[in-house]
């Protein structure tokens, strides 16, 4: 028997699977284009945003550029007595207080003065830096100065009304500071005060000739400023010293009965005290190694006198110390001879001509 197969049906059959073929490949196709559209879409995205960024960017860096530009035409045009590192260093300096040096780069930003740190003003002690109008004289803590009339304390003022008194060889009766000491180019403590004309000014940068101002009550004990004219690193110094005390205490029971002369503040607050180089006393908790004489001050008479000392090292260095001329530190191992101070010392009947 013969099979006689149909040939639309074959032709038919043919005809759905090329048309089959043919949708596969229009779809994909499409899916191509729409992918490479996509493609070319997201392209054009990435770059647009790219442009935009770089633009923001060098806008920035122009921006940037123009900071910093202006600032370097500012510290080009700051004061000479205003030092580059000093700029920005979170101590407001007077010298780079302007303009062009851009007001200390924000140190100075709540001073009432340059020099005159907030967290001195009125914290009971007197700080010539903060005696002026500005600040409110201190806030009362210069009281002794306004009773006596002292304006505010001003170098240039200062030293020009010392010069003044020099020229004319006038005295001031009641400086008790030797005259050589006035003005001779650094800090003399015990001419740092009114009857002194506070040293021309000569004190106003530091309490003493080692302590930096900016050390001052920052928090930190300094043994360079933990003495009485510091006023004891503005009382950055009390805990360490308290502490001190009571480790020697536990050490010595006699420093309960210390000196009665000996106040506890004085006992290693870097001054040789010499009430309390003894034992009772834990020998001034080592302030008075390698100094031979100490001139006695009493605190309760001269509250904010300064202690005057002779250190070993002085002693026959060439230089004349007022303080190593007696006979316990062998007068300043001749270091007076021919001097003018001698021969005032003389008229006093003080020498070794009289240590008979």
């Amino acid at each position: 028997m013969t099979f006689v197969v149909p040939v639309h049906q074959q032709g038919q059959q043919q005809t759905t699977s090329e048309v089959g073929i043919l949708n596969n490949d229009l779809s994909l196709e499409r899916e191509g284009a729409l992918g490479l559209l996509e493609r070319r879409r997201n392209e054009v995205v990435n770059r647009d945003l790219n442009t935009s960024t770089t633009a923001v960017q060098r806008n920035q860096e122009e921006n940037g550029d123009d900071e910093n530009a202006k600032k370097k035409q500012q510290r080009s045009q700051c004061s000479r007595g205003c030092k580059k590192d000093w700029l920005g260093d979170g101590w407001c300096d007077s010298a780079c207080n302007t303009e062009a040096c851009g007001f200390d780069e924000g140190d100075c930003l709540g001073w009432c003065s340059g020099d005159c740190k907030p967290s001195w003003e009125g914290d009971g002690y007197c700080d010539a830096a903060c005696y002026v109008a500005a600040c409110n004289w201190d806030r009362g803590d210069c009281s002794r100065w306004r009773e006596q009339g002292v304006d505010a304390v001003e170098r240039r003022a200062l030293q020009q009304k010392l010069r003044q008194f020099q020229q004319h060889r006038l005295q001031l009766p009641e400086c008790k500071c030797e005259r050589r000491l006035l003005v001779n180019g650094s800090c003399t403590p015990e001419c740092n005060v009114p009857e002194c004309l506070f040293d021309g000014g000569e004190c106003l940068d530091m309490c003493n000739a080692k302590c930096s101002k900016s050390w001052l009550g920052d928090g930190d004990c300094d043994r360079e400023c933990d003495t009485p004219e510091c006023a004891y690193d503005k009382g950055d110094c009390a805990s360490t010293t308290n502490a001190t005390l009571q480790a020697m205490r536990k050490e010595n029971g006699t420093l309960e009965v210390c000196d009665s002369t000996c106040r506890l503040w004085m006992i290693g607050n870097g001054v040789c005290d010499k009430q309390c180089n003894n034992a009772a006393c834990g020998y001034d908790n080592g302030d008075c190694d390698n100094i031979t004489a100490v001139v006695e001050i009493d605190y309760s008479v001269e509250p904010e006198a300064v202690y005057q000392f002779c250190a070993k090292e002085w002693i026959g260095d060439g230089h004349c110390d007022a303080n190593c001329y007696n006979k316990p530190s062998r007068w300043d191992g001749g270091d007076c001879e021919g001097t003018e101070f001698e021969v005032e010392q003389a008229a006093k009947g003080i020498g070794p001509q009289y240590d008979q």
